[in-house]
């Protein structure tokens, strides 16, 4: 996947290298999209409970075929309106549009192109930023606000907010234009015995205590 040179003009070779990978899960993770990288297959949707909408699971550049589990096809309006902000441009879309209403919940296949060649310059912004969060927690330096030298006083931050999210804030609304998380399916949990919760948008899996999702 190509990515905005100006990526590693604003951050050196060095540290891009170093946090690259994930610093790119971590986008995937925010975006709720698995994976990146553009792939061409069919996956399996949900019709949503208007009856007349399909949320994708990931940003799709074509779709080619839209069908039931029965075989039969299922006439969609897709307007692509996501640009990538490239030149040439690609433009993406996230919704399908059924012209004539199907059952809610019903499952359908989509075959298509999702994913990106090259990463989108809005997202590219917020990669840099990741890297660059990721250096400063590894480095300490967000820890500290001031520091006196002659008699070694440092004064470290209290802020209740991470490194990541206090350096994603001015980021929230791309986030949320290219976010996907609405759409993810969490009918699995529901079933389960234990209580699970929503994970803050800025959460990795990582950072968390046990596979319940309970934040230690």
């Amino acid at each position: 996947m190509i990515i905005d040179d100006n990526t590693t003009t604003k951050i050196g070779t060095d540290i891009y290298e170093t946090w690259k990978d994930a610093a790119l899960a971590d986008l995937a993770n925010m975006l709720c999209m698995h994976p990146l990288d553009q792939s061409t297959d069919t996956l399996t949707c949900l019709v949503s409970d208007d009856s007349r909408h399909i949320h994708l699971p990931a940003w799709y550049s074509e779709v080619t075929d839209v069908r039931s589990t029965y075989g039969n096809s299922l006439d969609c309006t897709i307007q692509y309106t996501q640009s990538d902000e490239w030149a040439p441009e690609t433009k993406y879309t996230k919704t399908l549009t059924l012209n004539t209403p199907y059952l809610p919940g019903m499952p359908v296949t989509v075959t298509g192109t999702h994913g990106f060649t090259r990463l989108p310059k809005p997202l590219s912004g917020i990669l840099t930023a990741i890297i660059q969060a990721n250096q400063t927690m590894a480095d300490q330096t967000d820890r500290i606000t001031s520091k006196s030298i002659e008699d070694v006083s440092v004064t470290y931050a209290t802020s209740t907010q991470t490194t990541l999210e206090r350096t994603l804030t001015p980021y929230l609304a791309l986030l949320n234009q290219w976010s996907l998380c609405h759409a993810t399916n969490s009918g699995g949990l529901l079933s389960m015995p234990t209580p699970h919760h929503d994970l803050p948008w800025w959460m990795n899996e990582q950072d968390l205590g046990s596979n319940d999702y309970v934040i230690l």
